[in-house]
């Protein structure tokens, strides 16, 4: 009678213990995408990253401008190689972009209630970022490293430039698969976008008609493996929808000085992002870390 209760009781521990428990007062991946205002803080976070390091590797650009541009000697200086060596110039801002994109894509499915159209939005923002990031990395370092997800970790081997370019092109075009036109975006309360660094349809094209254009004239150039010619032609066939407005409505800018408060506008957008950018990842700290 004893040996029959002792099991019956070992059964009823068994068979209520469940070691899958879920924090109440912690965020982690699996709860941190159940509804699309969880999903879009990694969507946001990811444009955040595109702003704040696309146009921030001064020395790249330095390495372009013309003498009779430069403004002062230290722009000299920066390009000096012992100082590109002693300075913390890196692409890590670009696998930032590649992290958050791929960890939006790794956990997606996990939001509830979300639109076919709502997910194309966000998908769209996170192979955008991962075209964009593959194609600097490919133009400014050559080699670099392609991961496989956000999860993986483990010493990857470089790939060639080749393989990054055609990273940067599939993504792209999965990008400008998905991706409505500029007019028709949306943020999560359904009220029109209005600045056009979200990326579209449009900036898709863009993106691969730049693609194609450098992979071919690289190509060409240092005699690469690949068809120049068949880079070329895929360029003038993204940059036409572009000229002929069939991914959105663009013109050209009737002067350099129409730039100068989108330019203006485009900087306080950044330092306003980086501001709450900070404020939220002090949140995260805390979440992860309460205090006693």
């Amino acid at each position: 009678m004893k040996r029959i209760i002792y099991l019956s009781l070992c059964a009823c521990l068994l068979t209520s213990c469940s070691l899958d428990l879920q924090p109440e007062n912690g965020l982690t991946y699996s709860n941190s995408f159940n509804t699309e205002k969880e999903l879009n803080a990694t969507t946001t976070s990811i444009q955040y990253y595109i702003n704040t390091t696309v146009g921030n590797n001064y020395d790249f650009a330095t390495a372009g401008v013309l003498a009779d541009n430069i403004l002062d000697g230290n722009q000299l200086r920066e390009w000096n190689p012992r100082t590109v060596i002693t300075s913390e110039y890196s692409w890590k801002g670009f696998y930032d972009i590649i992290f958050e994109s791929n960890l939006l894509l790794d956990n997606i499915d996990r939001t509830k209630d979300l639109s076919p159209e709502r997910r194309n939005y966000h998908v769209g923002q996170a192979e955008f970022g991962l075209g964009l990031s593959y194609f600097l990395l490919a133009q400014r370092y050559g080699d670099a490293i392609i991961t496989e997800n956000s999860s993986v970790i483990k010493p990857y081997q470089q790939s060639s430039q080749e393989q990054v370019l055609a990273a940067a092109i599939e993504h792209a075009k999965k990008a400008y698969d998905v991706l409505p036109t500029w007019d028709k975006l949306t943020d999560l309360n359904g009220n029109a976008i209005t600045n056009r660094q979200t990326a579209s349809k449009g900036t898709a094209t863009a993106l691969l008609a730049q693609i194609y254009a450098w992979k071919g004239s690289v190509t060409e150039l240092y005699h690469l493996k690949g068809n120049a010619q068949e880079d070329y032609q895929n360029a003038v066939k993204y940059a036409t929808e572009l000229i002929d407005n069939k991914v959105g409505s663009y013109q050209l800018c009737a002067s350099p000085e129409v730039l100068a408060p989108i330019c203006q506008m485009r900087k306080a957008l950044i330092q306003r992002q980086s501001s709450a950018f900070t404020l939220i990842r002090h949140v995260l700290r805390m979440s992860f870390h309460p205090m006693k």
